[in-house]
């Protein structure tokens, strides 16, 4: 796995609803032949190399998650209202917008391989942690390597669009497209109940790091998080969340049945069950990965 990000190439642009929008990837042939319509209505310094009123899903110049981290990190910022990011409920689960129900029909069905590494768990419970943990067990210790590329393309997000804001996960690919054309094998991050994993993780049975938590620390750090998160929703008082909490009407379902069902398969082979309390003097995720 590529420890570092190489430089940002020269700046493709896409104009979509009148606004131009830098694009860091190489347009196919087929996107190519497009151009010469729309030179008229562009200034002449840009006609070579700007297309006209596409998502990215339709330009289809995404081939790895080098290429996606370019795009995303040339889309606007955009600026977030408290509250906005409200969840959309999938199966009886609640998700972010930035985790849309196409990604998440296309991950019943996606192809999971046996030398996978999925870092589960709930939102707070200590994902980000494990996941610097591993890059240094990777990249032999050394932290510049470690630390060359950020977190979220580092390791891929399953289900979840690494966008600026929610709206803007028409002008990228599905994560799960992405992580396709990752060699492995491959390092990816989740929060996804174990109900909605995709089905082959059950009979791939690829390596599962679970990481769990005191459920009274995560969720008042998950309240905190809420509250200084523009794009969360917005809890008056931290009783207001922890009844939604409670309920599992918050992302990443039922904390104490995720954590209660990796328990019960902590001696599985391919199942390494962590607790975040513990991870100060964890010495077993190195052997894990051999």
């Amino acid at each position: 796995m590529a420890s570092l990000i190489p430089p940002l190439k020269p700046p493709l642009l896409l104009i979509k609803d009148d606004n131009v929008v830098g694009l860091n990837c190489k347009p196919s042939n087929n996107l190519r032949s497009k151009l010469v319509h729309v030179k008229d209505k562009t200034p002449k310094d840009k006609q070579s190399n700007v297309v006209y009123g596409l998502t990215y899903s339709e330009t289809s110049c995404a081939q790895s998650y080098v290429e996606l981290q370019h795009l995303v990190e040339s889309l606007p910022v955009v600026e977030w209202k408290k509250g906005e990011n409200v969840f959309h409920e999938f199966e009886g689960y609640f998700f972010e917008r930035a985790t849309t129900t196409t990604t998440l029909e296309l991950l019943k069905k996606w192809e999971v391989r046996k030398d996978d590494t999925f870092v589960l768990a709930y939102p707070k419970a200590g994902n980000t942690w494990m996941l610097q943990i591993i890059s240094l067990i990777l990249n032999n210790g050394d932290v510049n390597k470690a630390n060359g590329t950020n977190i979220s393309f580092r390791v891929p997000f399953l289900e979840m669009s690494p966008v600026k804001h929610y709206s803007q996960v028409s002008m990228v690919p599905s994560p799960p497209t992405v992580i396709d054309d990752l060699p492995s094998p491959r390092l990816i991050k989740t929060h996804l109940p174990y109900q909605v994993l995709p089905k082959q993780t059950w009979d791939i049975k690829p390596k599962v790091i679970y990481v769990a938590r005191n459920p009274k620390d995560l969720a008042v750090s998950y309240y905190h998080f809420t509250e200084y998160n523009l794009g969360m929703p917005n809890f008056a008082t931290f009783g207001d969340f922890l009844d939604e909490f409670c309920a599992a009407r918050v992302y990443g379902g039922h904390y104490l049945e995720e954590a209660k069902f990796w328990w019960e398969r902590r001696d599985e082979p391919n199942v390494l069950f962590v607790k975040y309390e513990d991870m100060k003097k964890v010495c077993k995720v190195g052997i894990f990965l051999i």
